[in-house]
């Protein structure tokens, strides 16, 4: 029987118990390890749960709508004693403003997601303002609009389900800080805890989100990817803004409404700052 020992159960750590609790070829254990359940710093809890098929590459398009099949299908398949969740999936679509440097990049990406399926649109601003009436076209060459499969949810309410389904289903979730591994014969053979005890393994899985680099290097696997910090503000805005989609206009910055709000935030350039302390050089 395989032991199954998971670090960290955010929504990564707990889709993989869930899964693999589901899988009807597995007869083993799941174990996942967990240091804070209340996930206050966790990116399961501080995301800005949205969902699009607006990517470059083929996978990253499949995967979301996987991902949106799931959500979907969620208040059915994550029912625990006959109560699914509901997670107010939203699907007003993204809407990339673009300049004109950007319509090269824009057209060949648009190629991609309408071959891998994606139900995508190029707006001129004529189309735009006629959509949005309330929109600045000013300085924006092509909108991409996606009609369909784009939008926001519960992601708390979702990560909290497939949880909860994960347990009913065998899962055993630990509240505890993994610290390091034990080995033998040349494997991990365990999960070492901060109070000095041990969790038997077979097999492990790093599932850590920003702090994944460090559960990494316990197992002497460098991992080249670090956290960085992102904030998000709300503000509230008088005039109505009817069929409001995700927007990311030409600056970088983003926003999306959220309940009488709305959600704000922007992704830094080269330099951006890592928490951990100094840059992240990766060659």
């Amino acid at each position: 029987m395989q032991r199954v020992v998971i670090i960290g159960g955010g929504v990564v750590g707990s889709s993989t118990a869930y899964h693999l609790t589901r899988h009807p070829a597995f007869t083993g254990s799941v174990t996942v390890i967990e240091r804070d359940p209340s996930y206050t710093r966790a990116s399961s809890a501080l995301s800005a749960s949205s969902i699009r098929v607006q990517f470059s590459t083929p996978l990253n398009i499949a995967l979301s709508q996987f991902g949106l099949d799931f959500i979907k299908a969620a208040e059915t398949d994550l029912a625990v004693d006959g109560q699914g969740p509901l997670l107010g999936l939203r699907e007003p679509g993204y809407l990339y403003a673009v300049p004109d440097s950007g319509l090269d990049i824009l057209a060949e990406n648009h190629a991609v997601q309408t071959q891998a399926g994606g139900d995508v649109a190029l707006l001129t601003p004529e189309a735009l303002k006629q959509r949005f009436p309330w929109l600045n076209t000013h300085g924006i060459a092509t909108g991409s609009l996606g009609l369909s499969g784009e939008g926001w949810f519960n992601g708390p309410g979702l990560h909290m389900a497939i949880r909860a389904k994960a347990i009913a289903q065998g899962a055993r979730f630990v509240k505890a800080a993994a610290t390091g591994y034990t080995r033998g014969n040349g494997r991990i053979t365990g999960v070492v805890l901060e109070d000095g005890s041990e969790i038997p393994a077979d097999q492990v899985v790093n599932a850590a989100g920003g702090w994944a680099w460090q559960v990494a290097e316990w197992g002497g696997i460098e991992l080249p990817i670090r956290p960085r910090a992102r904030q998000v503000f709300t503000f509230a805005c008088r005039a109505e803004l009817p069929g409001f989609p995700l927007l990311i206009d030409p600056s970088g910055i983003w926003v999306r409404p959220e309940g009488n709000l709305y959600l704000t935030g922007f992704c830094p350039g080269e330099g951006d700052p890592d928490p951990y302390g100094g840059p992240l050089v990766i060659d």
